[in-house]
C-alpha cells in the first residue's frame, strides 16, 4: 500500500490536522487556488441535506473569516466560519464517536447561527443526531469535483484525496464483510490493516467502527433487541468495548481467554 504525505507526516489520526486542512480548503483566499469553490460545494451539500443557512449566508454576504481550533464564550470550535456577525461552527470527529452535548452547547450560543457535525463517517456521531452531518465522504466528493491544480498545493490536495479514498474504502470493506455477510473479505481487511500505515489508535477506531456498525444493525431488528440500549466506546486502557448503556462498568479488563492475544 503506497504511502502519501498524510501518512509520512503521521497526521491521519489527528483531528487537529483534518480541521486545519478543511479550514484551509474552505478559505477562498488560501493558496489552494480553488477560490470559493470548495466552500460553495459544502454549502450545496448541506442544502441537499435540507440545511440552507450556509448557502443563504454566501448569497447575502461575503465570508469574513475561517478559523480552526478557536474558543469563544468558553466553547472550543473545531472550525468557525464568520460572515460578519453570523457564525457557523463545525464539530469534527475522526477517530472517535462524538456526543450530542457539545453540539447542543454550541446551539445555545446566541452568536452561532448553525452547528454542523463533521465526521469521518456516519458512525462518527450518534444516531438520531438532530444536527446536519457532513462526512468525509462528502468532503472527498467535493474535492473530486474540483479541477486538478498543477502546483505544490495541488499535490497536497491530491494526497489528501488519496488518503480519504483509502480510509473510506476500508470502512466500506468492513461493512460489506460484517454487515452484508461477505466473510471472504476478512482476509483482505486484515491484510490492509497489517500492511497499511496504521497506528494503534487507528486500529482501535476500526474496531470501534465495526462494533458501532454491529450495534446499529442489531438495534434495527426491533423484535429481537427491543428495549435494549447499547453503547460503544474506546480508550487507551481497555481498547474498544460495547456494553449495556443501563449498566456500564466502572472499570474494564480483557477476559482471561483474550489476554494472551492482546499486545499491552
Amino acid at each position: 500500500m503506497a504511502r502519501n504525505i498524510v501518512d509520512i507526516l503521521r497526521k491521519g489520526n489527528q483531528e487537529l490536522f483534518h480541521s486545519a486542512m478543511i479550514s484551509w480548503l474552505l478559505d477562498p483566499e488560501a493558496e489552494h487556488g480553488y477560490g470559493g469553490s470548495f466552500l460553495e460545494g459544502l454549502a450545496e451539500r448541506l442544502t441537499d441535506k435540507g440545511t440552507t443557512e450556509l448557502k443563504g449566508a454566501l448569497t447575502d454576504a461575503g465570508l469574513v473569516s475561517v478559523t480552526p481550533e478557536t474558543t469563544s464564550r468558553n466553547n472550543r470550535y473545531d472550525i468557525l466560519l464568520g460572515f460578519g456577525p453570523r457564525k457557523f461552527v463545525f464539530e469534527n470527529k475522526t477517530k472517535s464517536v462524538g456526543e450530542l452535548s457539545q453540539l447542543e452547547r454550541y446551539e445555545k450560543d446566541e452568536n452561532v447561527e448553525l452547528a454542523v457535525a463533521l465526521g469521518l463517517c456516519e458512525a462518527s456521531f450518534v444516531e438520531d443526531l438532530g444536527f446536519p452531518l457532513i462526512t468525509y465522504r462528502d468532503i472527498l466528493s467535493i474535492l473530486n469535483g474540483l479541477p486538478s491544480r498543477h502546483s505544490d498545493f495541488g499535490v497536497l490536495v491530491r494526497h489528501y484525496q488519496d488518503y480519504l479514498e483509502r480510509e473510506l474504502e476500508l470502512l466500506d470493506l468492513i461493512i460489506e464483510c460484517y454487515a452484508q455477510g461477505h466473510g471472504e473479505l476478512r482476509g483482505q481487511i486484515l491484510e490492509s490493516i497489517e500492511t497499511g500505515p496504521y497506528t494503534a489508535n487507528d486500529r482501535r477506531f476500526l474496531s470501534l467502527f465495526l462494533l458501532e456498525s454491529f450495534r446499529r444493525s442489531c438495534l434495527k431488528d426491533g423484535p429481537r433487541w427491543g428495549g435494549s440500549a447499547w453503547e460503544t466506546n474506546k480508550n487507551d486502557r481497555s481498547g474498544v468495548w460495547m456494553a449495556s448503556r443501563n449498566g456500564l462498568p466502572d472499570a474494564y479488563e480483557f477476559a482471561t481467554s483474550l489476554r494472551g492475544c492482546v499486545r499491552r
